[in-house]
């Protein structure tokens, strides 16, 4: 790609940018917001459910640790779990303004529409990089074992 073909993207993307329905800017502020104030209220309950894990002591308090400790882990795979369908729908954005269409704020929301095929997207990606860490793994482990280094 030479140096014409960048600044012919520059300026297209520019034009695009430019003749938003909505304002790019604060789309990308609602996105952002978002995504910090939700890890934001996550955070703040791990600390607290911590702080009430490390008051919970002797064997009288297992049960209670551990009720805390699984709303704990609860909590941490939430956040794990939302925000690829967010991230789904502010791509599912980026690609309307660059096709130069309508957008709205609400259309960040797409990821969680379309709930099923981005929830098969994300097991297919995990799926796929799981059989490489393992086939990767298994070529690691025959090598370190079979050989005298």
């Amino acid at each position: 790609m030479d140096k014409q073909d960048r600044l012919s993207l520059k300026s297209q993307a520019l034009k695009c940018l430019a003749n938003a329905s909505y304002s790019p800017i604060k789309l990308i502020l609602i996105h952002t917001g978002a995504v910090l104030l939700l890890s934001f209220l996550l955070a703040v309950a791990d600390y607290l459910l911590e702080n009430q894990i490390g008051s919970t002591g002797g064997l009288s308090g297992i049960g209670s640790r551990s009720v805390l400790a699984t709303a704990q882990a609860i909590l941490r795979l939430t956040q794990t779990v939302l925000l690829p369908f967010w991230q789904m729908g502010y791509l599912y954005v980026t690609m309307k303004l660059a096709r130069e269409e309508a957008v709205s704020p609400w259309d960040l929301c797409e990821g969680f529409r379309r709930f099923g095929p981005v929830l098969r997207l994300n097991l297919l990606k995990t799926a796929i990089i799981a059989g490489i860490g393992v086939v990767g793994s298994n070529i690691a482990s025959t090598i370190f074992f079979l050989t005298p280094f």
